[in-house]
């Protein structure tokens, strides 16, 4: 069933892609042009979203839009450092608001002043996708057969393995700077909106936090142009308080649990006002396991702890450094009467570091103890 959904998604993203054009009077594209105006500008929100920037799909893209020019007896387009720097902000931008009017209410000539036509999709898979999506429309064809247009700017955006969203934007100047390069960079960018034009949104239900642990959840937008697409928000987007000292919650969003009992975590846009909580539940971890022996066999190590009677279950760990970053490996033990582990298939005549720490169910979530303290022992 699940497969079966993200099938027909993706048949509905593959499908949606916008020119930049006029209409004429009978509904038909017209050609592609820039209409300068007078646009205002109000106190803008602040969006921070961090995602992937495709370059070499990008690059990809330019080859064939080229291969289409030649074919039309065109000539070749630039790609323009600033155009795709352009290309790569309104990628972004479309991933919140699909359309050619940004976020922020002005067009999308706004984002560079050589901008003279775009182009704009969501969903496609790949370079050779999204090009065919725009060649069989009519719009996105003459954008990308236009004889006027000599540079071009070209951006891919995804979140997480979420879809991607592209963006061509056509200039009538030749590049001052030739973009180069492939390969894929993530990185932050700001977004700005008109109050109220975004809506952020975050999952249900209650979170539990140990006391002294910490935890966080994450806050989305959903595209009101495609609500397919969610788009995942960086925490400093938010104005973020606590109810009460149980739980503090600093400007990371990130959360601590200090007393025991419940808090309301309010995260607020700091110009819209619009305030996202979720509940908090702090409760007490299970106490710190007492690590009994460590005994090395050939290749094997079997670890033994103290049982807690309070705790769901344990965890151990077992590295070949202090700080457990090398050869690392982790088991969890789900039996409360459980009170030992055997690794095997380790390195030879290697020094392994190994602790322990229990757990206790609640809810949905597993609340850690301390880790016991260290045990050092040299596999045979």
């Amino acid at each position: 069933m699940k497969k079966r959904i993200l099938a027909l998604a993706t048949v509905v993203l593959m499908i949606f892609t916008v020119p930049l054009y006029s209409f004429a009077e009978d509904g038909t594209p017209a050609a592609s042009y820039r209409q300068d105006g007078e646009q205002t500008q109000t106190a803008n929100e602040f969006f921070y979203v961090k995602g992937t920037l495709d370059y070499s799909e990008a690059s990809d893209v330019l080859t064939i839009v080229n291969k289409e020019r030649r074919a039309a007896g065109l000539p070749a387009l630039t790609m323009d450092v600033e155009l795709q720097q352009a290309a790569m902000q309104r990628a972004a931008e479309g991933a919140l608001y699909f359309d050619h009017e940004r976020p922020d209410g002005t067009m999308c000539y706004t984002a560079s002043y050589k901008i003279s036509g775009e182009n704009i999709a969501i969903g496609q898979s790949s370079a050779k996708r999204v090009m065919e999506s725009w060649m069989e429309s009519s719009g996105h064809r003459a954008n990308i057969l236009n004889s006027n247009y000599v540079s071009i700017g070209i951006g891919c955006f995804r979140q997480n393995g979420g879809p991607r969203c592209w963006v061509q934007v056509f200039g009538f100047q030749d590049a001052d700077v030739i973009a180069a390069g492939r390969g894929v960079k993530q990185a932050t960018l700001t977004v700005q909106a008109l109050p109220g034009r975004l809506k952020a949104y975050r999952d249900s239900g209650t979170i539990v936090v140990s006391k002294g642990g910490t935890t966080s959840f994450p806050l989305y937008v959903r595209n009101p142009k495609f609500g397919l697409v969610s788009i995942k928000l960086q925490p400093r987007t938010f104005n973020w308080k606590s109810s009460n000292a149980r739980a503090t919650v600093n400007s990371s969003g990130v959360i601590k649990g200090k007393k025991t009992g419940t808090a309301t975590i309010r995260a607020t846009l700091p110009i819209s006002g619009q305030t996202i909580s979720r509940k908090i539940s702090v409760k007490k971890a299970p106490k710190k396991v007492v690590l009994r022996s460590v005994k090395a066999g050939k290749r094997t190590l079997t670890v033994t702890w103290k049982r807690n009677s309070a705790a769901s279950g344990y965890q151990v760990m077992i590295a070949r450094n202090k700080k457990f970053t090398k050869g690392k490996k982790r088991a969890t033990i789900s039996k409360n009467r459980t009170t030992s582990k055997t690794f095997k298939k380790l390195k030879r005549k290697k020094v392994y570091y190994v602790k322990v720490r229990a757990y206790k169910k609640a809810g949905g979530s597993k609340l850690y103890g301390s880790y016991s303290k260290v045990k050092r022992v040299k596999v045979k």
